[in-house]
């Protein structure tokens, strides 16, 4: 898990796959006329400074979950493949709220309410995308605590996601802020 095999840095074709993902994803906001103003951002200070607040918290979660793959990187001179591997989790980012944040929670919301749509997407968030098979492969290498640290912080993350599209009423300022 901890070294440069790790499927995180063998992953240049992902890009074009992850693209895909993000053009299929934004076809039903415009192709639907009800999410359309979902992708529309107002610029005023506190949709600002979620944006900041979405940039900020998240780097410093992902620095600290993988202070030892960043070790890799500088140790095995890899730094060559951070614009690719930036590119690539922007592209994932955005493609996972379009559809967590955007699609699942609007139709829960609109079904069931917004408690249910905060809850349903956040653990479709943690377990449905490629963080389930990551905490997976780290509960079954003995990386216990790892794996439920994992847990923890996309549960986290998950919540805050969720808390800035409601807070802003919109699916792109948890977009860029999870690219």
């Amino acid at each position: 898990i901890h070294n440069i095999d790790n499927w995180y840095f063998l992953q240049p074709d992902r890009l074009l796959v992850e693209i895909g993902f993000v053009f299929l994803a934004f076809l039903p906001f415009l192709m639907v006329k009800e999410l359309k103003p979902l992708l529309s951002i107002k610029w005023t200070k506190k949709n600002v400074l979620f944006l900041a607040l979405g940039i900020i918290i998240p780097v410093i979660i992902f620095t600290s979950q993988q202070w030892e793959e960043i070790g890799d990187i500088r140790s095995n001179n890899l730094l060559q493949y951070v614009p690719i591997w930036f590119a690539t989790g922007m592209v994932i980012g955005i493609g996972q709220e379009l559809t967590f944040r955007g699609l699942i929670f609007t139709g829960i919301n609109q079904k069931y309410g917004q408690k249910w749509a905060v809850i349903i997407s956040t653990l479709c968030f943690v377990f449905g995308t490629i963080h389930s098979p990551r905490m997976y492969a780290y509960f079954i290498n003995g990386y216990i605590s790892e794996a439920l640290l994992l847990l923890f912080i996309f549960i986290l993350t998950g919540l805050f996601f969720a808390w800035l599209r409601v807070r802003t009423k919109n699916v792109m300022i948890p977009a860029l802020a999870h690219g």
